[in-house]
């Protein structure tokens, strides 16, 4: 080698310097972002120049010696430098004859590549070949034959001149975005929007307030204008009395109280019969509630389920667009008392309302919107009222009642007549009227005062009430006379400091009575029992003839009455002490009582007092054991009547565990263990029962005049707002509802799928005749949704919503929990329906995003099915003339396919149960998608690590 002059010297290097035995030397990597447009001028060699500096090198590699720090750093950059020229340098500043031969055979189709994304490209798409020549051809003429040189990706080998390691080798690596083994490095992308469909599945909904009566109602169920199919309707009502529904005039059936699932604060539930369908129209429907007499309807709804074409038809809304809609709530007819309780709501800020009522009514008339008495009108005949926004807007604090749940009050009442709240409980007391009733209360009675059973005689069974002695001694008893029969009654065995048991009873049953016929509505009965005392009597002054004066074990019994006066009058008779402890038979007869001269509709409940053990058997009850079978006759009165059951044991000798076991369908266990204690646990269960079953919201009417009024159906709250959300383009709504909440806390759950946004939610609660109070819902934090004692502290001036509508907003994805509570008065709290459920609409994205780089974009034939069990096969893109079978329900698809990817994505957005079924139905004849697909677009895939390895 020829030596340089000047100020050059000969640098000698041996192999041993240059590269230690054993000893690699790796750069630090570097990252190469897709393709870079690179200054060459200021990073990298031209081609000509890096020649030319390779010559240098390896001029330098000829030397014999150099320090080892100077050896390794020159290997170092070389390995550096080979790979900048792979990374640097595109395919068309390579001028090299075998890239250009690729270019110009289209098998490279984008020569601003670089060579190491284009040796990249064709390992990733199992083109090795293509990618170990090109490397070859690249660096024959830049590395030296006595040295070794190999390309990895990702520790596969890609090319070797499979040159032996004699000493240690040095290491350079790249980092390369968009490749990987068996993907692409550029392909296809593809997205889909759903501009139409074939049909959905939903339902439109009529709901009533939380109460409406009282007569005769009408109510709009607006459809849609294309409605393909009406597939079925459904009501639910908690009615007071039997009903027969009309739909636009047409009869549709006939729905009997309590057939069907009924109750107290619970609903009937109903499917109509297919051939009233046809009664439905595309628009506004009318429907009827017609009564078997005075009737109302305290919450539940109609819903119609249909097929429709239409995208968007979930909301009753006039006009609406991104900054402002309008909605009108429909008020319902009423032909009787006009009575109503219900709500409103608007989901976004409120800018202006209006109102039109249309009534006929001979007094007082006002509608309470939230607490705030809007209108009050003294009139007569038929009258129309519009209110402007002016007019409202001066009463109403529009900012306030936005996106709540307001309560809506509309009533009636004035002068001499009054229209207050009553009761609808019938109750019976029933009274243990054994002989130990007899017994003193106090510890002044001894025992010795307490004697046995004796019988009696004319001079200690005098009966003042009626001037007569009783007497058992009669020859040739047949027929029971009470009259004749004598208590146990022993009149001087207590001392004048003491009271008998009995008398203690006798005074808190007048007082238990007093309590709940105090409120109108409410009415009582009473049983006392005994036992039959089936024993012989002495005839002639011997044993012989039978003696059962009570042979049902009955000593008396009053009907269900409200007259206070009666009750008492009857309790002083025949409330006495007998023989023995009958229980089973004093429930057998209140539960008679109550079946025959109550009904479901009402709240029954059963009172029953002991002082013992229950010593007689019922034979119509069966358990062969006296006080299994007290505790059988209760839960039955429970299970099969609804009948509540609450127990008092009276004084120091009751069977507790027999009592406890009886008390059924929320009823209690009593314990008045210190007698004097009994009118205080009387007075207790009394005002729990008025408090249940208080109707404030049914009227009773007083006074004189016509109290009969009509609220027409086309009276209406309209109310102008700017929606909090809008409808995304291509988005879809679908409405769904919950299970029913089945506890009487109440809570439910509510989950809401990926995908989707909540557009609205709506809580039914079935409130009887309390209001409903209070609504939270809980995900990752907790919100109170609503709040009725934030109207007022006196809820009898406020309405009562049915439907609870959530702020959308509040909701997550995943699991969100609603609980809702009614009440009569803030500090009244109790639980709520086993019928509630939240009725929610999701809008569903139909469109997709675009997929990632795909190898190809051909498409298939989609199976799909259904949630309404139809099926169908969709060609995606509708040009698609292949033979391949594509499947979302068992998830059969080409992943490496743009159009295939896209479909799934949709279908699984459309799916919201993931159940494999889509909510929504889409055919090939009528299905519109918009696909969109762009070649040749960079992947994202890898990045994958380039290595260059150099030794000798």
């Amino acid at each position: 080698m020829q030596e340089k002059k000047g100020k050059s010297r000969v640098l000698r290097i041996s192999k041993a310097e240059l590269f230690p035995k054993e000893k690699v030397i790796f750069s630090p990597p570097r990252l190469l972002w897709g393709r870079k447009n690179i200054n060459k001028r200021g990073y990298y060699f031209s081609l000509d120049a890096f020649l030319a500096a390779s010559l240098l090198l390896l001029g330098l590699f000829l030397v014999s010696s150099i320090y080892v720090k100077e050896q390794t750093i020159t290997a170092n950059y070389f390995a550096q430098d080979s790979m900048r020229i792979l990374s640097g340098l595109t395919l068309a500043q390579a001028n090299n004859s075998f890239i250009n031969a690729l270019i110009s055979n289209g098998t490279i189709s984008d020569s601003n590549m670089t060579i190491l994304e284009q040796v990249g490209a064709f390992w990733a798409g199992n083109r090795t070949f293509l990618a170990r020549q090109m490397i070859e051809n690249i660096t024959a003429e830049l590395i030296p034959g006595n040295y070794g040189f190999a390309v990895y990706a990702d520790g596969e080998l890609i090319y070797s001149n499979n040159k032996s390691l004699v000493s240690s080798q040095v290491v350079s690596k790249e980092i390369v975005s968009g490749i990987t083994k068996d993907k692409p490095f550029k392909g296809y992308s593809s997205k889909i929007v759903l501009t139409s469909i074939q049909a959905r599945t939903t339902s439109s909904y009529s709901y009533f307030g939380g109460f409406t009566g009282e007569g005769n109602i009408s109510q709009k169920l607006v459809l849609p204008s294309k409605v393909s199919k009406i597939k079925d309707a459904y009501i639910e009502a908690d009615s007071s009395n039997n009903f027969t529904l009309y739909i636009n005039s047409f009869y549709s059936g006939t729905y009997i109280k309590g057939s069907s699932g009924g109750g107290e604060m619970k609903a009937d539930k109903w499917l109509l019969n297919s051939s009233y369908l046809s009664g439905f129209t595309n628009g506004t429907n009318r429907i009827n509630i017609s009564f078997s007499g005075t009737g109302y309807i305290a919450g539940g709804y109609l819903k119609v389920t249909y097929n429709t074409a239409e995208l968007n038809d979930t909301e009753i809304v006039y006009f609406q667009s991104a900054t402002m809609a309008t909605k009108r709530e429909w008020l319902p007819g009423i032909n009787g008392v006009i009575n109503l309780y219900s709500s409103l709501y608007a989901p976004g800020n409120i800018t202006a309302m209006a109102a039109h009522l249309h009534y006929k009514s001979d007094f007082l008339t006002y509608l309470t919107i939230g607490n705030t008495t809007v209108l009050s009108s003294q009139g007569s005949g038929d009258q129309v009222k519009d209110m402007s926004d002016t007019e409202l807007a001066s009463k109403l604090n529009y900012t306030f009642i936005s996106e709540k749940t307001v309560p809506v009050r509309i009533g009636s009442g004035s002068g001499n007549q009054t229209i207050t709240g009553q009761g609808t409980a019938d109750i019976v007391l029933a009274s243990d009227a054994s002989g130990s009733m007899e017994w003193c209360s106090g510890t002044v009675c001894s025992t010795s005062l307490k004697p046995p059973a004796k019988y009696c005689n004319t001079i200690a069974n005098y009966r003042p009430e009626n001037g007569t002695y009783c007497d058992w001694w009669i020859e040739n008893y047949t027929l029971p006379n009470t009259n004749q029969v004598c208590s146990a009654r022993w009149h001087a065995h207590c001392t004048s400091n003491d009271t008998r048991k009995i008398d203690i009873a006798l005074n808190a049953s007048k007082l238990f009575a007093g309590t709940v016929l105090g409120t109108i509505g409410n009415k009582l009965g009473t049983v006392e029992y005994t036992n039959p005392w089936d024993s012989v009597i002495p005839a002639n002054g011997t044993w012989g003839q039978r003696f059962a004066p009570f042979p049902e074990s009955i000593v008396g019994r009053q009907n269900l009455t409200s007259n206070n006066t009666a009750i008492s009058q009857h309790l002083d008779k025949y409330l006495d002490a007998y023989w023995g402890t009958c229980i089973c038979c004093g429930v057998v007869e209140s539960v008679d009582m109550l079946t025959k001269l109550s009904n479901s509709s009402r709240k029954r409940a059963i009172v029953i007092m002991s002082d013992g053990e229950a010593t007689d058997k019922c034979t119509g009850v069966g358990t062969g054991n006296a006080k299994a079978d007290a505790i059988k006759a209760a839960q039955d009165a429970c299970t099969n009547y609804n009948i509540t059951v609450y127990t008092v044991g009276f004084g120091t000798d009751v069977d507790a565990e027999t009592l406890q076991a009886m008390a059924a369908c929320n009823g209690s266990y009593y314990n008045a263990t210190d007698v004097q204690q009994l009118a205080n646990v009387y007075k207790q269960i009394a005002d729990q029962l008025v408090a249940i079953s208080y109707s404030a919201q049914q009227i009773n009417a007083t006074g004189t005049g016509n109290f009969t009024s009509i609220l027409y159906d086309d009276s209406y709250i309209e109310i102008n707002y700017t929606p909090s959300s809008a409808i995304g383009f291509s988005s879809i709504p679908i409405t769904l509802e919950t299970e029913r909440f089945g506890n009487n806390v109440t809570y439910g759950n509510l989950n809401v799928p990926d995908n989707t946004t909540v557009a609205a939610v709506r809580v039914t609660s079935y409130s009887g005749d309390k209001w409903t109070d209070n609504m939270t819902v809980s995900n990752s934090a907790s919100y109170n949704s609503y709040s009725l004692v934030g109207w007022g502290g006196d809820y009898t001036l406020l309405g009562d919503p049915f439907i609870v509508d959530a702020q959308a907003n509040i909701f997550r994805t995943g699991a969100n929990t609603i609980t809702i509570s009614t009440g009569l008065a803030p500090a009244n709290y109790t639980g709520g329906s086993i019928d509630d459920r939240a009725i929610y609409t999701l809008n569903v994205d139909a469109s997709t995003s675009y997929t990632t780089s795909l190898a190809k974009s051909e498409g298939c034939a989609w199976e799909a099915s259904f949630e309404d069990g139809t099926n169908a096969t969709i060609k995606i893109p509708a040009s698609y003339n292949g033979s391949k079978q594509c499947s979302y329900e068992g998830a059969a698809y080409d992943a490496d396919d743009a159009f295939d990817v896209s479909a799934y994505w949709l279908f699984q957005k459309l799916d919201l149960e993931k159940n494999g079924k889509l909510n929504v139905v889409v055919s090939q004849e009528d299905l519109q998608l918009t696909t969109a697909t762009v070649q040749n677009v960079p992947s994202l895939w890898g990045p994958a690590v380039i290595e260059a390895r150099l030794w000798q």
